[in-house]
């Protein structure tokens, strides 16, 4: 990594979709299916799933928030397979050898046993492995997602294996997911949803299906005239929930934003909130601790000593409203980071185009 250099413009061509994902029927809505944690619940998944395709199809492709596989290693024997130690390992196995092939195209980002495979990579007939983190164009629609709860351009969807803290803020009269009962969500989520500003997100993990109003994305430092849309929250139940309220599969047909007029785009809805990201509290950071977990970053300040060492990358052509959390989350497939730093003005305190990220060591992924 010595005297490494990367460009943000550069991430973001590098991130764009892979070939085959492209393309929205000859310009018709794109049709998503989207469930919450499967946790190997596969054949239950895809069962339901081709019935709801049969019924109401053709959908383009399924999007899965949260654990996808049940396994519980971090690799099998052979590199090309995750490692099955399960409560019934046959039942995922047969996907991955091909006896039986999910009934759309499916994309996953979370789940036990699949660390060492490619991002981007066909695991399965018909599934895909996204990745941790990225922003990719599926079908016509750009997709962003983030999984766990360490720390994106605008997307369409944002798909998040965790809530973002503080969802259930400003609900004017909404009751609140599962009665308001505990904290939910992680500031990472928050810092993301608030930086891409999707038109859906979908969110997984809590194990329970809630539907918030929609809010509009706004915030002090928006410039006058700023494109002002909304943005609907989904939490989808875990897979298999017998409660039918719990929702496990949703729907929904999403036009990407280049074939919509800009009044359909800031159209509000009569039931639409303000942002709840706006009083929710800001993100905190717990020096020295894993910064994978807690979303944060160590220190700051200027560039350590030997600036041009085998662990720090010097990053470019930063947008000056980048925040530490983005650089990190764009970062953080690479290897262990250690810290984060942004070069600010002293007294705009806005990014001046350049910062760094220090790993832990100097192979990277």
């Amino acid at each position: 990594m010595r005297g490494m250099r990367l460009g943000m413009r550069g991430m973001r061509l590098g991130m764009r979709g892979m070939r085959g994902m492209r393309g929205s029927r000859g310009g018709k809505m794109p049709k998503v299916l989207v469930c919450g944690d499967a946790q190997g619940n596969l054949d239950e998944l895809f069962n339901r799933v081709a019935t709801v395709n049969a019924k109401n199809g053709p959908f383009d492709m399924l999007l899965c928030a949260g654990e996808f596989f049940s396994s519980a290693d971090v690799g099998g024997e052979d590199d090309d397979q995750p490692n099955y130690v399960d409560q019934d390992p046959l039942k995922e196995k047969e996907y991955v050898t091909g006896a039986k092939k999910a009934p759309l195209p499916t994309y996953f980002i979370c789940g036990k046993g699949i660390a060492h495979l490619r991002w981007v990579e066909e695991v399965a007939k018909n599934i895909f492995f996204l990745g941790n983190h990225g922003i990719r164009e599926l079908h016509g629609l750009r997709v962003g997602y983030l999984c766990g709860s360490y720390s994106m351009q605008a997307s369409e969807s944002l798909e998040t294996m965790q809530w973002p803290l503080g969802v259930n803020n400003n609900l004017q009269g909404q009751a609140a997911p599962d009665g308001g009962k505990g904290k939910m969500g992680t500031s990472v989520v928050t810092s993301v949803a608030k930086t891409l500003r999707p038109r859906y997100h979908f969110a997984g993990s809590e194990g329970i299906f809630y539907e918030r109003a929609p809010y509009v994305n706004s915030s002090p430092s928006d410039r006058e005239g700023a494109v002002k849309h909304i943005t609907r929250f989904l939490g989808i139940a875990r897979v298999g929930n017998p409660d039918k309220k719990q929702r496990w599969l949703y729907a929904a047909n999403i036009t990407p934003v280049t074939e919509m007029t800009m009044e359909a785009l800031t159209t509000r809805p009569a039931n639409t909130t303000a942002s709840p990201y706006e009083s929710a509290p800001a993100p905190t950071f717990q020096a020295g601790g894993d910064l994978r977990t807690t979303g944060g970053r160590e220190g700051g300040g200027a560039a350590p000593q030997g600036a041009y060492s085998e662990t720090i990358c010097h990053v470019a052509n930063l947008p000056y409203k980048v925040n530490e959390d983005t650089l990190m989350f764009a970062f953080a497939g690479f290897g262990d980071i250690l810290r984060v730093h942004i070069a600010r003005d002293r007294e705009t305190k806005r990014a001046r185009g350049f910062g760094f990220v220090e790993f832990k060591d100097k192979e990277v992924n």
